[in-house]
């Protein structure tokens, strides 16, 4: 089926502009948003059994999060400043 050479034009002129349109509502507004700044400590995981956990416990509640554990078994952790 042939479409008529005006048709497919706007056709292409509105998928053009769909994604002109798309592509304005998804972009960043980079000055509006201000970056999320995180302070950072490592702790040793030198302490077994409940102990390791309730250290981790008590730095859950002062607002620290895990991040990853190393090979040399040090946790590093992060909260928002």
């Amino acid at each position: 089926m042939k479409l008529n050479p005006l048709v497919r034009i706007g056709l292409i002129a509105l998928m053009l502009a769909g994604a002109f349109i798309a592509g304005q509502q998804y972009s960043r507004p980079v000055a509006a948003q201000s970056r999320q700044r995180w302070e950072y400590e490592i702790v040793g995981t030198g302490f077994t059994g409940a102990g390791q956990v309730d250290k981790l416990n008590k730095l859950g509640e002062e607002g620290w999060e895990a991040v990853t554990l190393n090979a040399s078994n040090r946790i590093l952790l992060r909260r928002a400043k």
